[in-house]
C-alpha cells in the first residue's frame, strides 16, 4: 500500500489513461539526425520519442553516452495534472532502465521506468512497483509486461518544441 497517497493516485491515474499504445505517424528515417552506436543498441544523438492517445502525450528527449542515458520525460494528460522531469539511466541488453525524477501536483517522486527498445520505437513496460527508500522500483525486472505498454516512436527533437 502506497504511503504517500497524492504521489500512488497521480502514478496510477497517469498509467490508466495512458495504457493502451496507439498509432502515431512519425518523420521518416533519413530525417533522424547522426545515428549513435552502442554495443546493439542504435540510436539518434539526441533522440526524442512520442507517445500519444487521444489528448494525451508523453515526450522522452534524451542523449546517449555509451549504454548511459540522461534526458527528459513530460507527461501531457488532457483532464488531469502531468508531469514532467529528468530521467537517468542505462541499456541493458534491449531494455532502456530509468530513474524518472518529477514534480507533479506539488510533490516530488522518483519512479523506475522501463523501455524495450523494438526496431525504431522504445515500449514502455507496466509491473508492480514498490517504493524503496522515496524511490518506486519495480519488484521484479523479470515481471515487467510489455505486451500492451506505450508505444513511442521517434520524432525529430525540433518537433518536440510547443505542447
Amino acid at each position: 500500500m502506497c504511503r504517500f497517497r497524492s504521489a500512488c493516485l497521480c502514478f496510477s491515474v497517469g498509467v490508466l489513461l495512458i495504457w493502451c499504445a496507439c498509432q502515431w505517424p512519425t518523420s521518416s528515417r533519413d530525417e533522424l539526425p547522426t545515428t549513435v552506436h552502442t554495443g546493439e543498441i542504435t540510436l539518434p544523438d539526441p533522440v526524442c520519442y512520442l507517445y500519444v492517445h487521444d489528448r494525451d502525450s508523453v515526450k522522452l528527449r534524451f542523449t546517449l553516452d555509451q549504454d548511459s542515458i540522461e534526458g527528459e520525460m513530460h507527461f501531457k494528460n488532457y483532464q488531469i495534472d502531468g508531469s514532467q522531469g529528468t530521467i537517468r539511466g542505462q541499456f541493458r541488453g534491449d531494455t532502456l532502465f530509468v530513474l524518472y525524477d518529477f514534480f507533479a501536483e506539488g510533490t516530488h517522486s522518483i519512479a523506475e521506468e522501463a523501455f524495450l527498445k523494438r526496431n525504431d520505437t522504445l515500449v514502455r513496460g507496466f509491473g508492480e512497483r514498490d517504493e524503496i527508500k522515496g524511490i518506486y522500483r519495480f519488484r521484479d525486472r523479470g515481471d515487467i509486461d510489455f505486451s500492451a505498454g506505450q508505444v513511442f516512436r521517434p520524432i525529430l527533437c525540433t518537433d518536440m518544441s510547443g505542447d
